[in-house]
């Protein structure tokens, strides 16, 4: 089983990740720039859900 405090430190870091991307993404005025971040952005999303979804599994909690 995963260590539930692991998973919520992943959690945190990965929604300062987070904040961070879309801080960055608001003020980018180069296209291509702003499409990087965005594809950025939606790994670090995907991560996060996966991440959710875990710390339910091991808590017993669902969605």
């Amino acid at each position: 089983m995963t260590d539930q405090h692991h998973l919520l430190k992943s959690l945190r870091t990965l929604m300062s990740e987070i904040e961070d991307i879309q801080s960055k993404a608001a003020t980018c005025v180069a296209a291509e720039e702003r499409v990087a971040l965005e594809a950025e952005l939606q790994s670090l999303i995907n991560r996060k859900v996966a991440v959710e979804e875990e710390i339910n599994q091991t808590t017993g909690a669902f969605r």
